[in-house]
């Protein structure tokens, strides 16, 4: 797995390329904590480059939202669809804040992110 963490206008974004499994989620849960460390209020976690996520990776997602919750942040995350069946299955797609784009998340588009508030 690959992770990249940037800033692209004050938000933090972290992007993911390969599998969220059990061996890599300890290496983004290692990146997210250095983007919540770098600040702002949003951090947007691109998984558009993730190809399968297990339990464990969608234990780490559901962290991350309570992490940034309980500190008054928001976490977006960008999935093209893969990994939006998946968490909705677990019906976690009204839990998390979802988008195809990051420029969709920033916006709030209708009809395009999840039905959580806007970031």
């Amino acid at each position: 797995m690959e992770i990249n963490v940037h800033e692209r206008g004050g938000t933090v974004v972290v992007a993911v390329v390969g599998d969220l499994d059990w061996l890599s989620v300890p290496s983004l849960d290692s990146e997210l904590a250095r983007a919540w460390r770098l600040g702002g209020e949003v951090v947007i976690l691109d998984l558009s480059g993730v190809e399968f996520v297990d339990s464990s990776g969608v234990n780490s997602l559901v962290t991350a939202h309570r992490r940034a919750e309980s500190e008054g942040r928001q976490l977006g995350i960008i999935d093209r669809g893969k990994i939006r069946k998946l968490l909705r299955r677990y019906g976690l797609d009204q839990l998390l804040m979802l988008g195809a784009t990051l420029d969709e998340l920033l916006a709030g588009e209708p009809g395009q992110a999840s039905s959580r508030d806007s970031l």
